[in-house]
């Protein structure tokens, strides 16, 4: 623990703000006039190419800048009087900019942009406390504090320097990447820097998890073995958790709970060479004498993610205490869902949003309820949604029903799954629900795939007597594994509402040993075998069959919106080998003399 004076540097004159309307204002980075078509960009979202929905019901999602304005943003918040800050990222160079933004709940065209701050160097994040915004920049932690008078003036003040080894100097002898988030809870604001890379000094950078306490200006590291937390975000109790990039010893995108002390399990480069690219060779070992911390939840990389973003604490609507992230690589928002399981959290991921301008970086909530995400991305390549890098949207609340899974809770036989609203009534058959499980394990190699993908038998289904909870019974339910859960398509609410979410995924690092949650079941089905015993095996686009020996068949293989992808037909024992078009998840029917099977074909990329 490092004990820092808060330093009171006023720069040289006030920054007094200027307006910028949408026809001359053009920040760094911006790319000119463009309407953007929702309906020609649907048929390229994960989520689409998935047999997914993409807009989340019970939401009216836009665009939320003007054509000829579009920012690439690294941070945002709201101050008391209603107006956004809009932080306008350079990356890695001088340049940054925050503005203030009137009328960001209105049409978009009347948008107003007022700069208060530039020249900020590589900033990554902002919070507003008291009407004051803090914001971290490579040469530290500073704040804009607004002064009395007409116009209205803004002075940025210097709060304290990084105490992470190699970051002391700031930009010129620090790390190429800038501090990451930066999150309130319990009167401190948290940060962290990934270890991913060596631009500083070597050897010195394990990549950290830190806190500075806004009473006392002490500064203090929490965590060690960071790789790139590119996100971050607070619950209500207060504790911390960060997202982390796929990579080396993250074979998936992990969602992590910052705990002080803690190691998370990425060994820090020694140099600068090998690790260069797109892949570290050379890093010191992991540490053998202490604990490595596995992830509170694995968030699928590939169709699903890619480069997990800030994190959002949700207050309002039927998810209010979980979190939105967003992913600056994908087309797609993340809804998080985590609980406590023998004193751990854990928890389910699902979709919340698709069809996007570009891939979110920042998100905050405004007075009125409304969801904004900032864009911000870099090149073509890992880190931007079809090339695109700028740009801000809004979800705003309807009040509809939103037709999803709602959460998904851990029991000594399964899973309990909440609905937002009551299923139908045949919606509750074991037919309708699959489950398959695997597990990741970290390597220094960059990312990995899910290993020993089973398929599980659901041994009971229960129902709640208003159809909103299930209990899903599953066979062969071990710990230390990530279930995926499946609904068949067509599934409705008892309104007749197609089911938005069809899909969650549960890490299950510890197995509740309390029954089901829910207290009033009724109606309980036993499941029959509901998996074929056919082996698939599936590949660059090609998948291969053996079905049993099971008499006279048929397999058909359809998608999750129910559309027939391929049928082939035997007798006995048999083999097929299938040219596939597309890379989403498949349900496989199989017709016998002794019944009708099914069983899930896991994608290539889950």
């Amino acid at each position: 623990m490092a004990r820092m004076d808060i330093h009171w540097l006023v720069l040289l004159g006030l920054m007094v703000p200027t307006a910028v309307s949408p026809v001359n204002g053009q920040p760094v980075g911006w790319k000119g006039p463009g309407n953007f078509d929702y309906t020609k960009h649907l048929a390229k979202t994960p989520s689409q190419a998935a047999g997914l929905p993409d807009m989340p019901p019970g939401f009216e999602a836009s665009l939320a800048h003007p054509n000829n304005f579009n920012p690439l943003v690294s941070g945002l918040d709201f101050l008391s009087d209603g107006r956004m800050v809009l932080l306008h990222s350079s990356y890695t160079d001088k340049g940054s900019i925050i503005y203030l933004v009137d009328g960001a709940a209105g049409p978009r065209e009347q948008m107003k942009f007022t700069k208060i701050a530039g020249d900020i160097l590589g900033s990554f994040g902002v919070e507003v406390l008291d009407n004051e915004i803090y914001y971290l920049a490579q040469d530290g932690i500073w704040k804009l504090v607004k002064k009395s008078g007409t116009p209205e003036t803004w002075e940025q003040k210097f709060i304290a320097k990084y105490i992470v080894p190699g970051m002391e100097g700031g930009h010129n002898n620090g790390s190429r990447y800038p501090m990451f988030n930066l999150v309130h809870a319990k009167g401190s604001l948290y940060f962290g820097n990934g270890a991913y890379k060596n631009f500083n000094v070597p050897g010195r950078n394990e990549g950290y998890g830190l806190k500075l306490d806004l009473a006392t200006g002490e500064q203090e590291i929490l965590g060690r073995g960071l790789r790139m937390p590119n996100g971050m975000g607070a619950n209500a109790a207060g504790d911390v958790f960060f997202t982390d990039n796929q990579g080396e010893y993250r074979p998936g995108s992990p969602v992590y709970h910052l705990v002080k002390g803690r190691h998370y399990g990425m060994a820090a480069p020694r140099g600068v060479t090998g690790n260069q690219g797109g892949t570290m060779t050379d890093m010191f070992p992991l540490p053998t004498d202490e604990p490595l911390y596995s992830p509170a939840i694995w968030v699928p990389f590939g169709s699903e993610s890619r480069s997990l973003t800030n994190m959002l604490y949700l207050e309002h609507t039927a998810f209010q205490g979980q979190f939105l992230a967003g992913d600056n690589a994908r087309g797609a928002v993340h809804r998080i869902q985590l609980e406590k399981v023998k004193g751990e959290y854990q928890g389910a991921y699902f979709q919340f949003s698709g069809v996007l301008e570009a891939g979110v970086q920042s998100l905050t909530t405004g007075p009125d309820g409304t969801i904004y995400g900032g864009a911000l991305g870099r090149g073509t390549g890992g880190h931007s949604w079809l090339g695109r890098t700028a740009g801000l949207m809004k979800w705003k609340p309807t009040g509809g029903p939103l037709q999803s899974i709602k959460r998904v809770s851990s029991q000594r036989d399964g899973f309990d799954m909440e609905f937002t609203e009551a299923l139908s009534a045949p919606a509750v058959a074991p037919e309708n629900f699959w489950v398959l499980s695997y597990y990741y394990k970290p390597t220094p190699a960059y990312g990995g795939p899910p290993l020993d993908i089973r398929n599980h038998k659901i041994t009971e289904l229960q129902t709640s007597a208003d159809r909103r909870t299930l209990a899903i019974s599953v066979d062969g339910l071990e710990a230390n594994r990530i279930y995926r859960i499946m609904l068949a398509p067509g599934i409705k609410t008892a309104d007749g509402l197609p089911l938005f979410t069809l899909n969650a995924w549960y890490t299950l690092n510890q197995i509740n040993e309390a029954g089901p949650l829910t207290t009033s079941m009724i109606s309980p089905v036993r499941a029959v075998e509901n998996f074929s015993k056919a082996i698939f095996q599936r590949r660059d686009g090609v998948l291969r069959i053996r079905v049993p020996d099971v008499g006279a068949y048929t397999l058909k293989l359809v998608d999750l919106r129910g559309i027939l992808v391929s049928t082939v037909s035997g007798a006995g024992a048999g083999s097929h080998v299938l040219q596939l078009g597309t890379s989403s998840p498949l349900v496989a029917v199989l017709n016998t003399p002794s019944g009708i099977f099914s069983q899930i074909v896991p994608p290539e990329e889950l």
